[in-house]
């Protein structure tokens, strides 16, 4: 998808986004971590890593924050996965050089089988974790 996003405009940027715990996209070890779907400790083949032009690592905490404001807020019942992906969004948002630009985030799971888990248990609202600009993880690009 970023490819042919690239080739139809040049000057769109493609991020990358990686559990913090587990950011070998960033140069780090693969650890643990809670946030299914990504991270899984390798590379992927199909992963062209030379159309990234910045790799974002979101902590477990901010990306579960992320996915409860989504249900919350937008009636968007995603996952963690989805929630570390508005978490980056939301970071590059807050960027003094992206006022005015379009930010586009792709949510690629569904919140459905994560219903019972932690994820959305009872007393895990945090809202303000996913909201505030301190909570903004350091960024890595990925040269």
């Amino acid at each position: 998808m970023g490819e042919v996003l690239k080739q139809k405009r040049p000057g769109v940027r493609i991020i990358g986004v990686e559990p913090a715990n587990a950011a070998i996209l960033s140069g780090g070890l693969v650890g643990n971590h809670q946030i299914p779907g990504i991270g899984v400790g390798f590379v992927p083949e199909v992963l062209n890593r030379s159309i990234l032009d910045e790799v974002i690592a979101v902590t477990d905490e901010h990306a579960f924050s992320c996915a409860r404001r989504l249900a919350r807020e937008e009636g968007i019942i995603a996952g963690a996965s989805s929630g570390a992906a508005v978490h980056a969004a939301l970071a590059i948002a807050a960027r003094q050089d992206a006022a005015g630009k379009i930010i586009v985030v792709i949510l690629a799971d569904t919140g459905e089988r994560y219903i019972t888990t932690s994820l959305f248990s009872a007393g895990a609202e945090q809202p303000q974790r996913c909201t505030r600009p301190e909570a903004f993880g350091e960024t890595n690009m990925d040269s």
